[in-house]
């Protein structure tokens, strides 16, 4: 799909064939019923009605609640699996966790990072203090 900036998102609507020994895990979530894909004349069209109803249906509602197509944990790759397979009419694993149900763990780190960085500060004004030297934190 492409975008007023340099980033690509795209939809394969190619069969590829992948060996699954480099994931971590592997669910099986559901099957498209083959009726779906004989309604239409030629699987590739099948393929661009998918890409199109995925394009509308996901990435641009995705698209629209980012302000825009940078990536954030909004519009992401992980976001992006979720959404269309429940536009598929499919359950997303349940213990399965996507960025945006970990974020408040970012939120931590940050908070921590801003108190190292604020004690720190403190600690080099103290010593400043002590050598009559001026520090700016």
């Amino acid at each position: 799909m492409e975008s007023p900036t340099d980033h690509t998102t795209y939809i394969e609507p190619r069969l590829k064939r992948h060996t699954w020994d480099h994931y971590h895990l592997v669910k099986k979530i559901g099957q498209i019923p083959l009726n779906e894909i004989t309604r239409f004349d030629m699987p590739h069209q099948f393929a661009t009605d998918l890409h199109n109803r995925l394009s509308q249906q996901v990435y641009s509602p995705l698209l629209r609640a980012n302000n825009g197509p940078h990536w954030s944990s909004i519009l992401n790759c992980q976001t992006m699996t979720r959404s269309s397979i429940q536009v598929l009419g499919y359950q997303f694993p349940g213990d399965i966790q996507v960025i945006t149900d970990i974020v408040p763990t970012m939120f931590d780190l940050y908070i921590n990072g801003g108190l190292v960085t604020a004690q720190a500060c403190q600690k080099s004004t103290q010593a400043g203090r002590k050598s009559n030297e001026k520090l700016s934190c």
